[in-house]
């Protein structure tokens, strides 16, 4: 990852608002010129949002005190089943057998 990329998707990741499932004020740019970078780098928007909310998720689920049911909610998934399956999908495996191997 470049570094221009690395501090694009960290300002992306800094302006997400977890409980809104969107970017509090947005993040500097227009919606044409961030489809036009997003291309260029042969990726999506949608595909940065599950890159952030799973970036998101590792910390939350390493706090045993929080159940996964709330970080679905806190990362504005509809239901912990589709947090479950995009975890799956982005990580390679549920979100409660990662918590279960970070016990170990």
């Amino acid at each position: 990852m470049s570094a221009e990329y690395t501090h694009f998707f960290a300002n992306f990741r800094n302006s997400y608002s977890r409980t809104a499932g969107r970017h509090k004020e947005g993040i500097g740019l227009s919606k044409r010129t961030l489809q036009r970078y997003l291309n260029g780098r042969e990726t999506t928007y949608s595909s940065l949002v599950d890159q952030v909310r799973y970036d998101l998720a590792i910390p939350l689920l390493n706090d045993k005190s929080i159940s996964i049911t709330e970080i679905a909610h806190e990362l504005a998934y509809a239901n912990v089943a589709h947090f479950s399956r995009a975890f799956r999908r982005f990580g390679g495996m549920l979100p409660s057998f990662y918590r279960r191997m970070q016990g170990k």
